[in-house]
């Protein structure tokens, strides 16, 4: 067999190049393989690829058919996408490959690619490649990518423009404004968003200043609420400032419930829960969003003395109200709830938080508190602590 190198020289390239490609794709260079490719003409080409499909099926021949499109994509995004289409199989993976290894000018041809392809096949890997796609060309021409919705009525708008519209508000904010404006009555409260977002990561300021100007105006409503995040990941003075200044009591909890929605147990920024249980306790109670239980249930996970010793410290009203919003057992091993604070010494915040949550067990399976204590896998010394906080049975 030839060596990779004599497979990649643009004057040895023989007919079989594809099946010692599908050989030795691990030793072949990159930049090898780029130049083989550049040199022949697109029926060359064409052929190599029909050697890698008639290859025997397995990892290597994906693999071969992989690294064959990752070169050609940057070297005709047109003949890539079109062999891609008429692949007789494996296209997912091969559009895939193609994707990620394509240059931003290639969007494009690869959008055109996308759109002849079967959705289960663009969305390979429970992942919308369209969106990808649209996402990257945006960041270099997003005027290109409003005309091809314009032309494509048939693609959902609302699917696919929060993602272009952040990267378009940075570059143009008041041209991304307009453009969705227009399309009012096709876009949705989050690519409202997603510019107003878009727009705060290029100009805070400018955004923010907005945000304040137009607070009364409904459709900007769950936007300003959405900036609040940025702000305090920014500066925590500045975003309770802003907070202070929104002028309703549903527009500042609305904000404080996306605070809380960065420190819960399903974040994905995995921002500290105590800097957003912290944050949110400023406010007045009557304003503490629903899901401040989801932030304090994932610090007492963690560091349950540090939730305690917090709670103890705050004025007498907040404190009672954060007991009152300590989070019920899971209804799923409920033990593991209970032992971050078996574990820590007496206090009588320790002891009302176990009474808060001994009281609310079987809540979520609408049991009885005494059914679902009867189940707990614990200690007899933890049982019997926490018997004592079990409702008593009403008088007959």
């Amino acid at each position: 067999m030839r060596s990779p190198a004599s497979a990649a020289s643009p004057v040895a390239a023989q007919a079989d190049f594809g099946n010692v490609f599908y050989h030795d794709i691990a030793k072949i260079p990159f930049a090898d393989l780029y130049e083989t490719l550049r040199s022949v003409p697109a029926q060359v080409r064409s052929h190599w690829l029909a050697e890698i499909e008639q290859a025997s099926e397995g990892p290597r021949k994906i693999a071969a058919l992989c690294g064959f499109l990752r070169a050609l994509v940057q070297i005709d995004p047109v003949e890539a996408g079109d062999l891609v289409v008429h692949l007789k199989r494996h296209r997912s993976p091969a559009m895939d490959a193609m994707i990620s290894a394509a240059l931003p000018s290639a969007m494009p041809q690869l959008v055109n690619m996308l759109l002849k392809l079967p959705p289960e096949v663009r969305n390979y890997a429970l992942t919308d490649h369209l969106a990808i796609v649209i996402d990257e060309w945006a960041q270099i021409d997003p005027h290109a990518v409003t005309r091809f919705f314009d032309v494509h009525k048939e693609i959902p708008i609302q699917e696919y423009s929060a993602s272009f519209l952040k990267n378009w508000a940075g570059i143009d904010a008041q041209a991304a404004w307009k453009w969705l404006e227009a399309q009012s009555k096709n876009v949705s409260p989050f690519s409202v968003e997603s510019w107003l977002t878009g727009w705060f990561d290029a100009d805070p300021e400018a955004a923010t200043n907005y945000a304040l100007t137009h607070v009364q105006e409904e459709k900007l409503h769950s936007a300003i609420e959405a900036l609040v995040p940025e702000l305090f990941q920014q500066d925590k003075r500045k975003a309770q400032n802003f907070v202070d200044r929104l002028p309703t009591k549903e527009l500042r909890q609305g904000a404080l419930t996306r605070i809380a929605d960065l420190g819960s147990p399903l974040s994905l920024n995995e921002w500290p829960a105590p800097d957003a249980a912290s944050f949110i306790v400023q406010f007045p109670p009557t304003e503490w969003p629903e899901n401040l239980s989801n932030v304090i249930g994932r610090w007492r996970d963690v560091a349950a003395s540090e939730l305690v010793g917090w709670i103890a410290q705050l004025p007498p009203e907040a404190r009672n109200n954060v007991i009152e919003r300590f989070p019920a057992p899971s209804s799923f091993e409920p033990e593991y709830d209970f032992l971050p604070l078996l574990e820590l010494s007496d206090s009588s915040v320790r002891s009302k938080l176990l009474r808060q949550m001994v009281q609310r067990l079987g809540s979520e399976t609408q049991s009885a508190p005494k059914e679902a204590f009867a189940r707990l896998r614990l200690s007899p010394e933890q049982k019997a602590e926490l018997a004592a906080f079990l409702p008593e049975a009403p008088t007959p």
